[in-house]
């Protein structure tokens, strides 16, 4: 199994630009059209909402498949692809945002909420930020013994 070749160009562009422009001098046309490709508005957008993308994504193109077949049974592949498509995208951005929005930022919110709250406790008792307290019903206390300790 080889690995395609635009998949190794396009790994290239990104470990390229990393290290292109730190030494402080000017940007180069290179650092420059990375800069733009990699910040665009539109791709960190859909970077954003990816999870949401993923998890809805064949749901909606079912239901998209679904509802063009009762409307159109009779159509053929090209035209079945084509408002599949016109009708798909547009669906999965609505659904993406409203998971997004309704499920992904709140639990994210949540999430952090609660590792704030952990942190605040687990800090004030003086443990360790952010490990479990030993011997406080999370994780039971254990004795180990040194391999090289003798039992009496």
């Amino acid at each position: 199994a080889t690995v395609p070749t635009a998949c190794v160009l396009l790994w290239m562009l990104v470990y390229l630009g990393l290290i292109v422009g730190r030494d402080g001098a000017p940007e180069s046309l290179y650092a420059q059209l990375h800069r733009t490709l990699w910040e665009n508005p539109v791709l960190l957008y859909f970077g954003s909402r990816s999870y949401s993308i993923y998890l809805a994504h064949i749901p909606v193109i079912a239901l998209c498949h679904f509802v063009w077949m009762n409307l159109k049974p009779t159509a053929g592949p090209l035209e079945t692809f084509v408002a599949l498509s016109l009708m798909t995208v547009p669906a999965l951005i609505a659904v993406a945002e409203l998971l997004h929005r309704g499920i992904e930022r709140p639990g994210i919110e949540f999430g952090s909420r609660i590792a704030r709250r952990l942190n605040r406790l687990s800090s004030s008792d003086g443990h360790l930020s952010g490990s479990p307290m030993i011997g406080d019903g999370i994780v039971p206390a254990v004795s180990v013994a040194h391999p090289s300790a003798r039992v009496r």
